[in-house]
């Protein structure tokens, strides 16, 4: 039977052997360390750490030589814990040596209880706390030695498949899926390789995916992961930057179906409104630019989403260009001084992104040093 990372530890009824309660003995001051004597030495998550008639007998002396009723609850036949089989890989020692790391911060909430249980031991969320791949490596082979019973509690239910979607948007799923899932992952069913391909008819509302019935024993494939109409809609979301929708989707091949002459969708007739105020663009030195300006300086990630000034999209550089190499003469794209006094990379090589607007062929290490563009310094 699968076992979900919620119950990963197995902990019995201790309850129906022994007398005890750490919130009791927590209050008296108590400390972790004086019942559990083994647990800072130990290496291996299946050490027996549990407090045993050595650790008891310190304080109760009197009751371990003659009295087991006082903490056994079979006094004629008392038992002790038995010790569970871990499958995990855990250190005691190795974590405890860490300055900000005591019992507490992975057991939680002992001083709630009498008996400690599962919801005492660490859950996959406390261990990710620190193993975040920065702090601490979160490979599952450092750890778990069995990986058919690392499935989370909320992936078993029968319509996992169908629901999961729900439950991640509404934030209702128990842990991040990027703890255990990559997008390779994801991309098993939601790689878009059976969708429809639509014309211009088909843009409002978008055939179903062919999907099997609810718990089906077949195959179930969900590809789309958008609402109705999205193409009117997701231009709202690539610009807010919240979604990155180039881990799914390659920017080169998939954009490029409908925003690229022949495409479903022609960049000359799917323009953002905005993009035909009157004042959008404003041309000659000293006009300012227009709107685009503004929106270019407030935001120039928003605009390269669409326009790429140094290939597949020159859009920038069909105004913003000094052909002549004359200061003033062009539409202003640098603040004033710009780099000035910087030996920048335009001196070393013919390839700097510089050349790609300023196109005298005098304005480079290779041309005349004292002709435009190198006379907006060297005068």
């Amino acid at each position: 039977m699968l076992q979900s990372t919620d119950n990963y530890w197995k902990e019995d009824n201790r309850s129906i052997k022994i007398k005890f309660s750490h919130k009791f003995h927590l209050e008296q001051g108590i400390g972790c360390a004086d019942c559990h004597t083994n647990a800072a030495g130990s290496t291996n998550s299946n050490d027996k750490l549990f407090g045993d008639h050595n650790s008891c007998s310190g304080c109760h002396q009197e009751q371990v030589d003659s009295e087991c009723g006082y903490c056994h609850i079979k006094k004629d036949e008392p038992e002790g814990f038995d010790n569970p089989i871990r499958e995990i890989i855990f250190s005691h020692k190795q974590h405890l040596e860490l300055e900000d790391i005591n019992c507490e911060t992975c057991h939680k909430n002992l001083q709630e209880v009498d008996y400690a249980n599962s919801e005492n031991m660490p859950k996959m969320a406390d261990c990710n706390f620190c193993h975040d791949n920065t702090k601490a490596s979160n490979v599952c082979e450092n750890c778990h030695t069995n990986f058919a019973t690392l499935i989370p509690s909320d992936h078993l239910s029968s319509n996992f498949r169908n629901d999961h979607k729900r439950l991640v948007r509404v934030g209702a799923m128990e842990t991040n899926c990027s703890t255990c899932h990559d997008e390779a992952f994801c991309q098993q069913c939601h790689d878009g390789s059976n969708l429809v391909k639509f014309g211009k008819i088909g843009l409002m509302s978008d055939f179903s995916p062919k999907t099997t019935r609810r718990d089906s024993p077949r195959e179930f494939r969900l590809n789309f992961v958008h609402d109705l109409n999205y193409r009117f809609t997701h231009s709202i979301d690539a610009k807010s930057k919240q979604s990155d929708c180039y881990s799914c989707h390659n920017r080169e091949t998939f954009c490029s179906e409908c925003h690229q002459a022949g495409g479903n969708i022609t960049q000359k007739s799917f323009k953002p409104l905005w993009h035909n105020e009157p004042n959008f663009k404003t041309f000659g030195v000293g006009s300012g630019g227009g709107t685009h300006a503004q929106l270019a300086k407030r935001d120039i990630e928003s605009c390269a989403s669409c326009h790429d000034a140094e290939g597949a999209d020159p859009t920038c550089v069909q105004c913003h260009i000094d052909n002549d190499g004359i200061k003033g003469t062009n539409p202003k794209t640098h603040k004033s001084n710009y780099m000035k006094g910087e030996k920048g990379l335009w001196h070393e090589t013919n390839s700097a992104v510089c050349y790609v607007c300023h196109t005298n062929p005098n304005a480079n290490k290779d041309g005349n040093k004292s002709g435009p563009f190198c006379n907006y310094c060297h005068i």
